[in-house]
């Protein structure tokens, strides 16, 4: 909340950014980008600008290629390639052109680069025996006309599926809507889907009828408008969040919404146009979204309000309230959403919210079953539910820094007594309600937009001033090996540098690492050790836990001829780090997937015959290898 004045100034004298226009009214040069894929013909897309992915916005169009692969991609405009890039995740193989008119093109997913510019990419990565590679050229290096064939499409790096991508940036690196160009080969007159909201009180003392935390609400659709079936009855500074989807003609496929609009008694309370995203901000999507539910339910909530810490995002339009609705008993609140698409095609949503007049009343049925703690932090708020309640008199007791906290029942629902605590009073250490003790894991309140080292413990934490968004309520568990640091419903916006002295000695710095993990899932951190302590960055919070790897990677061969090479190679823990093929010592260049779990031969000149002695080396990123070692004219093992 402290951030919102200086967030309102600096959107309202940063002139870059464009709010109040509508696509109608932006200039954009039309006519001037050709379609890359399919020109002429009607296109479809499996994804478009401002898509709510996982940790960042979408930029640019995902084109669909009927599934396949190899169809030609055309040079949008005429202009010079000034990037190459060839990575494992990403864009995969990329093109970048940047044009005459200083706007600059990316396509992305490419399987391959046609003619002199895969030629071209051929020739530097053999020079340097690397299957990635970033290549920056000059203007006079590779120039193209519009509508040359530059590559053919594909599914490598981060595609999940055949597609392309395609990004139409502005000099300074935003990335721009492309649909906002003119192209005639996307259909879309269908409306955006507003499926559900989330009212969300913001404060200790806000309700939503009568209630603390997340209400559900479904909206019905009443000819062009959709509506509520019920009054909403609030108090306090509340939230409004919207779960809605864009749909475009011929095709069943989910797409993000270009722009939100919300009024409050005919007055503009939130703005927010994804014209155009700047690409160093787009993870701050997980600002923009109710990032917990997320991570709870899988589904993204766009939050109708500029969050706290949401500083650089500049996408919004500044307005007083900056999207929070101030509560007052009594009143009346009419509330229209209005959504649009890239096309301008419109959903409205209409609803009354009334101010709460109500008193606070307590009704319990007691029942037999034992009575159960349950607890969670929800922002500044600490939430503590008794299940089974038997006595509105009942207290919670809160052991705050040596002292006892008591809390009364706010309200009941179903025999469940609720029970609310300001953190930013102090850090409790356990709750206690009648017998029942539950401590509590809480060791430091970390605050925002500052530089700290902290020491906890075994740990030393480096937050840097961009670190959090918000106040941190950290928690922090130490199980020795496996350790919990706060909650994953929480993000960061940039990394934390954490150092965990282990205490024992029996860790082999080399093979073992700090893994982030979910489930069954585990995620190698980038980890440095000095003795008995460890080093990494922390990038979500969440459960980590030291694993250490000494198994070797595994070399599957499946070609194996005079023309063509091709391995399945895994990792099961720590993941591929390298690889290399030579024949005869001579490198081989090979593709990778890591999806497929296949490299294969890159092959240039079609007369080139693989004959002699084949070596093939395999290295995880616990510096374990495996070597496949042949003959080329021994047959595939069966």
């Amino acid at each position: 909340m402290k951030h919102n004045k200086l967030f309102l100034l600096f959107l309202l004298v940063n002139s870059q950014f464009v709010f109040s226009q509508k696509v109608k009214d932006l200039s954009y040069p039309k006519g001037y980008f050709m379609f890359p894929i399919r020109p002429g013909q009607t296109n479809h897309l499996s994804g478009a600008m401002g898509d709510l992915r996982a940790n960042h916005f979408h930029g640019g169009l995902d084109i669909k290629t009927e599934q396949r692969e190899g169809l030609p991609v055309y040079a949008a405009a005429d202009g010079y390639i000034s990037e190459i890039r060839v990575t494992t995740g990403g864009y995969g193989n990329g093109l970048f052109i940047i044009h005459p008119n200083g706007l600059k093109t990316v396509y992305g997913h490419l399987r391959a680069f046609a003619g002199n510019i895969g030629e071209y990419a051929f020739q530097k990565r053999a020079e340097k025996q690397t299957f990635e590679i970033g290549l920056k050229l000059e203007e006079n290096e590779l120039p193209v006309k519009k509508g040359d064939i530059i590559a053919y499409s594909g599914n490598t790096g981060g595609s999940g599926g055949p597609h392309l991508h395609f990004e139409i940036r502005n000099e300074n690196n935003n990335i721009l809507n492309p649909l906002y160009f003119g192209f005639s080969e996307i259909i879309d007159n269908q409306s955006p889907l507003l499926q559900s909201l989330i009212f969300k009180p913001l404060n200790i003392s806000s309700r939503v009828n009568q209630k603390f935390g997340r209400q559900y609400f479904y909206p019905s659709k009443n000819g062009s408008i959709y509506t509520l079936p019920d009054i909403i009855t609030a108090k306090g500074q509340i939230a409004v969040e919207l779960l809605a989807y864009d749909k475009m003609n011929f095709n069943n496929n989910s797409y993000g919404i270009s722009c939100i609009e919300m009024f409050v008694n005919g007055e503009e309370s939130f703005y927010y146009h994804l014209e155009k995203i700047p690409v160093e901000d787009s993870k701050d999507i997980n600002v923009h979204i109710d990032y917990a539910m997320e991570k709870t339910i899988g589904k993204k909530y766009q939050r109708l309000l500029v969050g706290d810490g949401n500083d650089e995002l500049p996408i919004y339009k500044p307005t007083e309230s900056a999207g929070k609705l101030s509560i007052e008993p009594g009143n009346r609140y009419d509330i229209e959403i209005k959504a649009w698409d890239s096309f301008e095609n419109l959903s409205r949503l209409k609803f009354t919210i009334m101010g709460d007049t109500s008193q606070n009343t307590l009704d319990l049925v007691p029942n037999k079953l034992p009575e159960t703690i349950n607890y969670q932090v929800d922002e500044n708020t600490l939430i503590v539910n008794l299940n089974n309640c038997k006595s509105i008199e009942t207290i919670c007791e809160l052991g705050v820094n040596g002292k006892t906290e008591p809390l009364a029942i706010q309200y009941i629902k179903n025999g469940q007594a609720t029970f609310l605590y300001d953190l930013r009073k102090g850090l409790p250490q356990f709750i206690e309600i009648n017998d029942i003790q539950q401590p509590l894991d809480f060791k430091n309140i970390v605050p925002s937009h500052q530089n700290i080292n902290l020491k906890s413990e075994n740990f030393t934490f480096n937050f840097k001033k961009n670190s959090l968004y918000d106040t941190l309520y950290m928690e922090l568990v130490d199980r020795k090996g496996s350790f919990q640091i706060g909650q994953p419903t929480i993000p960061l916006k940039e990394s934390i540098e954490v150092k965990y002295n282990t205490a024992s000695s029996n860790y082999d710095p080399v093979k073992s690492a700090v893994y982030s993990v979910l489930g069954n899932s585990e995620k190698p951190q980038s980890s440095k050790w000095n003795g008995q302590s460890v080093t990494f960055k922390m990038r979500e919070l969440g459960n980590f836990a030291i694993l250490t790897d000494y198994e070797q990677p595994t070399i599957k061969p499946l070609v194996k001829n005079a023309e063509r090479l091709a391995f399945r190679i895994s990792d099961e823990l720590s993941g591929i780090k390298d690889f290399k093929t030579e024949i005869n010592g001579e490198y081989i260049l090979m593709e990778y997937d890591y999806k497929k779990k296949m490299i294969w031969s890159s092959v240039s000149d079609s007369t080139i015959n693989f004959t002699g002695n084949l070596k093939v080396t395999v290295t995880d990123n616990a510096e374990n290898t495996a070597i496949y070692e042949s003959n080329m004219e021994e047959p595939l093992p069966t």
